[in-house]
């Protein structure tokens, strides 16, 4: 029915005889029916630091982004704490939170309109000890209420950042 015409008129009768029926027939009103467009391709890219001090603090920033055609409603970006790692929210954004039934930092009840981004950082912090030249791997997913058109770019890129450690 998007986008096409609905038209509708009435009439009325009775048992009497009406004395004027040429009053029975109502004028003809026409409705043009529009359809919000709520599919969206959401998408959904990462950068981080190659390298992280032992002790120190890596801080992700995640970029979600609405391809169109229509409005990205309750979008969420969802990004996992790393094995060992620790959510720091003083330097994440004020939108996200540490869900501890998942381990998954979600940042999340947010719109965008089509062809707009929001910019997001989250950050962890890494343990003085036990890390020395490990590698740590994370990725994030962007999730949302609108039909996603190409749920494919829904995971970011992974982002590799060794563990430096003084004297190594």
């Amino acid at each position: 029915f998007c986008s096409s015409t609905i038209y509708n008129s009435g009439t009325v009768s009775g048992q009497s005889t009406d004395p004027n029926p040429s009053n029975n027939q109502s004028n003809t009103v026409s409705t043009l029916v529009e359809c919000q467009d709520d599919s969206a391709d959401l998408s959904i890219s990462k950068s981080g630091p190659s390298t992280v001090d032992a002790g120190g603090t890596i801080v992700y920033t995640l970029i979600a982004t609405n391809n169109g055609p229509g409005v990205g409603q309750s979008i969420t970006v969802s990004d996992p704490v790393p094995n060992g790692l620790t959510y720091n929210a003083a330097q994440s954004s004020s939108n996200c939170v540490l869900n501890s039934y998942d381990s998954v930092v979600h940042c999340n009840s947010f719109s965008l309109n089509a062809l707009q981004s929001k910019t997001i950082n989250i950050a962890f912090d890494v343990p003085e000890n036990g890390f020395c030249s490990s590698t740590i791997y994370n990725s994030g997913t962007v999730s949302g209420q609108s039909t996603d058109l190409n749920p494919s770019n829904n995971q970011s890129n992974t982002v590799s950042t060794v563990v430096e450690c003084e004297g190594e």
